[in-house]
């Protein structure tokens, strides 16, 4: 269960790229030449999926048993909210309806009990109506299937969600609290620059077409409008864009003041509400916990706690997938 995630992640971001360059050779493992040293080959390998090598020396154990082994500390973890549209960069991830039942049966193997219960299940957790499909529906062509949507989100649980997700687990298991789970929905469309308009996360005449002449039809020029996704949340954290250097608008600084603000706290104290509750996100942040492990806060203009990560949807995809 736990490579699920980065298997995924892995597949989809290589099919992207290859699909966008056919000259790319990328491989999805690196042979490293030297050989683990044989008193830790039980849980070594010359392969490096990115990663950090176990070679027995630096790394005398694999990471969960130094974490288990380092005690419980407080820890911080999250991703953005539409990650998976860095996967669908330039629109050559597969969306179409067959293909996306097909993913969803290849997470769910006959061999689980009650499989097409299951990934009937699953299936209707993506086409059900929410806020974000109410949102597309609105500026994404009428002649693109229903699927192109629902996409978004699926591919999000693959790359991050679902690890994220299962981080949090790892750890209550094992007796671990002060677990901050958070959710990053702020966006700024200009801190992607012009490697926006090859990302469906706007939906906006595309210039300096717009500037001439009226589309004839939408499809021509239009990207749907999402939010946060991959590396969204680094120009907060660092004060400057990462992807590209956009000038910050107040709204942006004061953001900054905000995210900074809650990471700091959490450096300092191990609690990104402050030493005395200053709560610089606007409302208090509440850990994860055995009886709550989806609860995580949606840092935005106007941050609020939710108790159910991702609409529920990493939860169910562990559930389903016990003992694989």
């Amino acid at each position: 269960m736990k490579t699920l995630p980065f298997q995924f992640t892995l597949f989809f971001f290589c099919n992207t790229l290859l699909n966008n360059n056919k000259k790319c050779k990328l491989s999805t493992s690196i042979l490293l030449t030297a050989p683990p040293p044989p008193h830790c080959l039980p849980f070594a390998s010359t392969i490096l999926q990115i990663g950090p090598r176990i070679d027995g020396i630096f790394f005398p154990k694999s990471l969960n048993e130094l974490r288990k082994e380092a005690g419980n500390k407080p820890r911080m973890v999250g991703c953005c909210r539409y990650e998976g549209i860095m996967l669908m960069m330039g629109g050559k991830v597969k969306k179409d309806r067959s293909s996306f039942e097909s993913v969803i049966a290849s997470l769910i193997p006959e061999s689980v009990n009650e499989f097409k219960r299951k990934r009937d299940e699953m299936l209707e957790e993506y086409l059900k109506e929410d806020d974000m499909t109410k949102g597309l529906a609105e500026v994404i062509p009428s002649s693109s299937p229903p699927s192109y949507i629902y996409s978004f989100q699926l591919y999000s649980d693959l790359f991050l969600n679902i690890s994220c997700q299962q981080y949090v687990l790892d750890w209550l298991e094992v007796g671990y609290d002060h677990i901050y789970l958070y959710s990053f929905d702020y966006f700024n469309e200009k801190s992607f620059g012009p490697l926006s308009y090859l990302l469906p996360i706007k939906g906006r005449l595309l210039p300096p077409l717009s500037l001439l002449i009226p589309p004839p039809h939408p499809s021509l020029f239009y990207h749907p409008s999402l939010g946060a996704t991959h590396c969204s949340e680094i120009p907060y954290i660092l004060g400057k864009g990462l992807i590209w250097d956009f000038t910050l608008n107040e709204k942006d600084i004061e953001m900054v003041e905000k995210v900074t603000g809650a990471w700091s706290n959490f450096a300092k104290f191990g609690n990104p509400n402050g030493e005395n509750n200053e709560n610089p996100l606007g409302v208090e942040w509440i850990p994860a916990t055995k009886e709550n492990p989806e609860r995580c806060m949606n840092i935005d203009w106007e941050s609020r706690m939710d108790d159910h990560f991702r609409e529920g949807r990493p939860m169910k995809w562990i559930e389903h997938r016990k003992g694989l």
